[in-house]
């Protein structure tokens, strides 16, 4: 009998959640790396997409792009653009990338990661929040993509474990058939 946990995409995600925002809210403001700062709301995004995509992807990202305007001093509405982009093109193929792919998925999401900051600081600049082109470049731009895609690393690491929930006909604990039963591609 094959059991479909409709839930647990639910739980992933509520839990991932939890986990950004409290670091997003602790964390997020006192640590800085020369003049970078680490957006867990980000990561949140990125995971959410290449985990699950689609539309509920999209949807959870821009609230957490919401989320991180409001708790921030920027133009709101600028990182819930970018983030809702951003998941619209990382999540395109809507499957679990972080499972079936995870150097892939890294790859997709350091260049998105790089676009979002940098429009993002971009988007400062010209609201007259930062300074010149190289603070802006050197100073904001280059610290907050790296620290963004280090913090990414466990988060990968964690959700490419947990793996996509199909159905697994056929299949021990081991990843081996059973002798005498069918195994059945694309389930």
């Amino acid at each position: 009998m094959i059991v479909n946990d409709s839930n647990q995409r639910r739980r992933v995600v509520l839990v991932l959640f939890c986990v950004c925002f409290a670091l997003e809210a602790a964390l997020g403001p006192n640590i800085a790396v020369a003049g970078g700062r680490i957006d867990f709301m980000l990561i949140f995004a990125g995971c959410v997409a290449l985990s699950f995509g689609g539309t509920y992807g999209v949807l959870c990202s821009f609230g957490a792009g919401l989320l991180f305007d409001l708790m921030t001093s920027g133009p709101v509405g600028a990182m819930a653009f970018l983030l809702t982009l951003s998941s619209f093109f990382l999540g395109a193929e809507d499957r679990d990338r972080l499972a079936d792919d995870t150097a892939g998925a890294c790859r997709l999401f350091f260049v998105s990661t790089a676009a979002v900051e940098l429009a993002y600081q971009l988007c400062l600049a010209l609201t007259s929040q930062q300074g010149s082109l190289v603070d802006v470049v050197f100073l904001r731009w280059l610290p907050s993509t790296v620290l963004d895609c280090v913090v990414f690393l466990p988060f990968v690491f964690l959700l490419s474990r947990i793996g996509s929930s199909g159905p697994q006909l056929g299949k021990k604990k081991s990843g081996r058939t059973r002798k005498g039963s069918y195994r059945i591609k694309g389930l």
